[in-house]
């Protein structure tokens, strides 16, 4: 694309020889200059800056006037094959000394697939540094922030790189967890909203255990038992538990019910926990005598 100098020089009211050397001393100006484009062949009047980075005017950018033949066969395979490999345009441009521009409508005359703005943004990521920075101990969150890019990104880029994701529980682990995030999770927990929440669960059980109700049901299961645990025989002096079969946390109405309790030693105690679902009808038969007696209601 060749510029008409003189007409350049009247539009500037300069000499030729002034601009020239205006030009070439800042090769970036976005000074305008009258050239003729190598593609319409018309007369533009453009900036200098387009005129050194595309060598078309930007009526023929636009239009895509850019032909596969404007870049060596061998050239463009290579370049395919680094575009793959995570090189930008511009990196392209500077490694093949062809225009940015030039370089993307080749890529689209031939139908390669262009990064997305989101794909650009993964490979800009330090994907080194952000599994650094997870193994230390920054969630997500904090990792997005400090990127400038979202959560879901930085445990898609993680995930993708092999690194196990670390559990809820890993994650809280040796963290300060606020009282409303405590709140939040206390409510989720009971399945009401944070609006409908009044107390955490253990604070509400420590009140009910605390209670005289309680500890009259837990008096009223030894009696009935003769203070012996019913699983060993191990004879209480204060080493005794009144366990709910029925599990306090699940079932709130058979709290207080006294055919919902059975004596253990705390040592027998401690050994069914996790398997309470097991020993329920062997408990329900030391209680009753087994004979269609209707336990819980109908």
């Amino acid at each position: 694309m060749a510029i008409d100098w003189k007409r350049t020089a009247e539009y500037h009211n300069k000499s030729i020889n002034e601009l020239k050397v205006y030009f070439k001393k800042y090769s970036k100006s976005n000074k305008k200059i009258f050239v003729i484009c190598d593609e319409c062949k018309y007369e533009r009047l453009i900036r200098y800056n387009t005129y050194q980075d595309h060598g078309l005017c930007p009526s023929c950018i636009q239009k895509g006037k850019h032909f596969f033949s404007k870049i060596n066969q061998k050239i463009f395979e290579k370049m395919i094959i680094d575009y793959k490999n995570g090189l930008s345009f511009r990196d392209l441009s500077k490694k093949y000394n062809y225009s940015s521009a030039t370089i993307y409508n080749n890529f689209k005359k031939m139908n390669i697939k262009i990064r997305s703005k989101s794909e650009i943004n993964l490979l800009n990521l330090p994907i080194e540094k952000i599994i650094l920075d997870y193994q230390n101990g920054l969630s997500f969150q904090k990792i997005a922030e400090k990127y400038n890019t979202t959560d879901t990104t930085i445990m898609y880029r993680i995930k993708k790189s092999g690194i196990k994701i670390r559990s809820i529980s890993e994650a809280l682990k040796n963290k300060k967890i606020s009282k409303k995030t405590k709140k939040i999770m206390s409510a989720s927990a009971q399945g009401i909203s944070i609006n409908e929440w009044t107390e955490f669960i253990s604070e509400k059980n420590n009140r009910i255990r605390g209670s005289i109700e309680y500890k009259n049901w837990r008096n009223e299961i030894y009696k009935r038992d003769n203070y012996i645990c019913q699983i060993c025989g191990k004879i209480g002096n204060g080493d005794l538990n009144a366990h709910h079969i029925k599990k306090f946390s699940e079932y709130p109405e058979l709290r207080f019910e006294i055919n919902n309790g059975i004596t253990l030693c705390k040592k027998c105690h401690s050994k069914i926990n996790g398997y309470e679902k097991k020993y329920e009808i062997l408990f329900l038969i030391k209680i009753f005598d087994n004979k269609g007696i209707k336990i819980f209601g109908d």
